[in-house]
């Protein structure tokens, strides 16, 4: 957090920082910012993936505060993203999914995946447990 993606910027084509100060002091301070932070990826992931899989830090990059995550991957079993916002409820739905959804990562790219394809990949991931 605290980047703009060239996808998202019409002035620019490459990545823009411009850092997260507003949002901590909307969100009344540090402390109460990244307790929310915390609070929105148990929501979405589940504490036993927040806590074990997610890690965050604030950095300084260029004078300017930003939310950095380590994602580690999952090595025993597919993580689903449960959704926090309207927005990404309707298009798991539309996609198929009812509660929480898998997505594959390309490059700076998530995309989801089909019930379907999740079968595949699953039975290819973990040839073991088919």
């Amino acid at each position: 957090m605290g980047a703009i993606d060239p996808q998202n910027n019409d002035n620019s084509d490459q990545f823009e920082i411009v850092g997260i100060d507003s949002e901590i002091e909307n969100n009344r301070g540090l402390d109460t910012f990244t307790l929310k932070v915390t609070s929105l990826l148990q929501k979405a992931f589940t504490p036993a993936v927040t806590s074990n899989l997610i890690k965050s830090e604030i950095q300084d990059v260029n004078g300017k505060n930003v939310l950095i995550f380590e994602v580690k991957p999952g090595r025993v079993d597919a993580i689903k993203l449960y959704p926090v916002g309207k927005a990404l409820k309707e298009k798991q739905r539309n996609d198929g999914w009812h509660d929480g959804a898998f997505y594959h990562r390309i490059n700076d790219s998530s995309i989801i995946v089909t019930p379907d394809q999740l079968m595949v990949w699953y039975r290819n991931r973990f040839p073991s447990t088919n």
